[in-house]
């Protein structure tokens, strides 16, 4: 399968190296490379399974490609980050299907070719010659040249592609100043069809670009000389000449295509390439620029961001093949304290960076402006660029956000006791309560909820004591602890009189100390 490698993964002479789709799926062992020779020796096995462990030079005089027509590569080769340097191969006169691999059915990914020298007639590219398998997140920088009496399906990545190209680039000088390249169809008799990326596409080209510059004589573009395939979210930037069919994207686009969106959502440098046209064509579906709008994120707003890194005044590149470096923010905690958190902290990882590759400051977004109240939030971290010229060796910042947890602070509310004599009545209600624990200046104020009470001494009417419960209070930004009061009813004093009553008197109950027809002596009854 697949995968995406953004730092060299380096393994040491004697490793092994396997893989493992999932947790079910079967583990494939490969093959290590650390030289030429382990490099060369693919060919005794053209389908197995092979890691680059470190960077190669191949300093042959003329490589020899991996994989024929008849006997064509169908393993899987995976660079692991590293690069293929000096690769060299020098036209006999007539030689195709040349790269560092000749005749590609299987899958090459993470790898790179560099200071490449390579020369053949037809199906000619720095990685692969004639592609009928994948070729995914892999490179190219150096010469290709096409030459002989009949030339055709010149690339800087890919000579002649059948199958699937995606996540690439190439920075190529790619020239084929003569030859025959006219006198059939390049998709079928191999004549002409010469590209920055690839020479002749018939499968599919996606999230890729080029920008070395392309000389031929007939199809000729700075993207894909000659298409009858299908490209999306990509584009060119190099210088483009030639004779006939010659465009800053596609040289020539194949009938029965031309006018179908089989190339949509690409553009091209119409500074840099000399060309006002993108493609016979497919002029509703590319667009051309001048380098100043080619260098603007907002020009490629369409473009998958997780896959392209879109920088203000650099031309768009692949985010994956770019060395990470993270700018992290701190996870952090705190008590609600009436006032905004603005203790931020984070940092970068790596910590250690080239000088220069970083300006300005980390800054700290979170997801609510002044994070006051109780409750948890995002903070993205920002501030920094990556001051890094366009260069798919340099690096990428990747914003990592953290979380704030501001949680509630405790308050206590208690009830107040209250002492009555004993009436008769049953008790309702409380006496009030006191608080402990506001921050900030505030005040009962800022709770929630209708202050209530509960407990034994709700309808107590007897002699006793009985506990109050306050309840009812609400608060997100406090944590409520209800402390009980007490309710104590005393015993009502009863007054006796004794002595000699002078007379008699009879009164019916009224609720009336005062009883007439008393003497002086007993005026008053209680």
């Amino acid at each position: 399968g697949t995968y995406q490698v953004h730092a060299p993964v380096s393994l040491a002479v004697g490793a092994g190296f396997s893989t493992k789709l999932a947790t079910d799926g079967a583990t494939v062992h490969h093959t290590v490379i650390h030289d030429a020779a382990g490099l060369a020796g693919i060919a005794a096995d053209l389908n197995g399974a092979y890691v680059l462990g470190g960077n190669v030079t191949a300093p042959m005089a003329s490589w020899t490609p991996l994989g024929s027509i008849a006997q064509p590569f169908g393993g899987s080769f995976d660079g692991l980050g590293h690069v293929v340097s000096q690769l060299s191969h020098t036209n006999a006169g007539a030689d195709e299907n040349v790269g560092l691999f000749g005749v590609n059915d299987g899958l090459i990914q993470n790898v790179g070719v560099v200071a490449a020298n390579v020369d053949g007639s037809r199906n000619v590219g720095a990685l692969v010659g004639f592609n009928n398998g994948f070729v995914i997140n892999s490179y190219a920088k150096g010469t290709v040249t096409g030459s002989g009496a009949t030339v055709g399906g010149i690339g800087g990545l890919v000579g002649y592609n059948m199958g699937l190209i995606g996540l690439t680039y190439a920075d190529v000088t790619v020239s084929a100043p003569a030859g025959d390249q006219s006198s059939g169809d390049p998709l079928v008799d191999g004549t002409g069809g010469i590209g920055g990326l690839v020479g002749v596409l018939g499968g599919a080209v996606n999230d890729s670009y080029a920008r070395g510059s392309v000389t031929g004589v007939n199809a000729v573009g700075g993207l894909v000389g000659y298409s009858a395939g299908t490209i999306g979210a990509s584009y060119s930037s190099g210088a483009v000449g030639g004779t006939s069919n010659v465009a800053g994207l596609v040289g020539q686009v194949s009938d029965p295509f031309a006018f179908t969106p089989f190339i949509f959502d690409s553009h091209w440098d119409t500074d840099t390439s000399g060309q006002a046209q993108g493609g016979g064509g497919v002029a509703d579906f590319v667009a051309g620029h001048d380098t100043t709008t080619m260098k603007s994120p907002s020009t490629f707003s369409t473009w998958d961001t997780s896959v392209w890194e879109l920088r203000n005044g650099q031309y768009p590149m692949l985010k994956q093949m770019l060395k990470p470096v993270f700018a992290v923010a701190d996870d952090k905690t705190a008590t609600y304290s009436g006032a905004a958190f603005t203790a931020f902290t984070g940092g970068t990882n790596p910590g250690t960076l080239p000088g220069g590759t970083l300006v300005g400051s980390l800054t700290y977004t979170p997801s609510s402006a002044n994070p006051t109240n109780a409750g948890t939030y995002t903070v993205t971290p920002g501030g920094l660029s990556v001051a890094d010229a366009a260069d798919q060796n340099g690096y990428r910042i990747e914003f990592v956000p953290g979380t704030l947890t501001i949680n509630p602070a405790p308050l206590t509310v208690t009830a107040n006791g209250f002492t009555k004599t004993y009436d008769g009545n049953p008790y309702s209600g409380g006496n009030g309560v006191s608080y402990t624990g506001f921050v900030g200046g505030e005040t009962a104020a800022v709770l929630g909820g209708t202050l209530s009470y509960a407990g034994s001494s709700q309808g107590a009417v007897n002699v006793g004591s009985y506990v109050i419960t306050p309840q009812g209070l609400t608060s997100s930004n406090y944590t409520l602890s209800f402390v009980d009061g007490t309710l104590t009813i005393d015993p009502a004093v009863l007054h006796v009189i004794t002595g000699s009553l002078v007379g008699s008197v009879s009164k019916v109950y009224d609720g009336n100390s005062n009883v007439t027809g008393l003497n002086d002596d007993f005026g008053r009854v209680t």
